[in-house]
């Protein structure tokens, strides 16, 4: 799926490292500043706001991403 691409593209090029669909993201051991970098860039990506609350409560990237390409424009 196109959306989940994106999605990993955007968090490996944020995070610095390889990013699985089955990853959590505090697993990565990311900070505030990357979260919020890459919910700029995805945001920028898609042309619609992404939900910050809505990544670091996802139990993994692919729930994240199901969750960002099923959400309204």
């Amino acid at each position: 799926m196109p959306g989940q691409e994106l999605v990993i593209e955007i968090a490996e090029a944020v995070f610095g490292q390889r990013v699985a669909m089955d990853d959590n993201l505090f697993d990565l051991g990311v900070d505030s500043i990357q979260i919020a970098e890459y919910c700029d860039r995805l945001e920028r990506a898609l042309g619609r706001r992404i939900d910050m609350v809505a990544l670091m409560n996802a139990d993994s990237f692919g729930s994240f991403s199901r969750t960002v390409m099923t959400a309204d424009r």
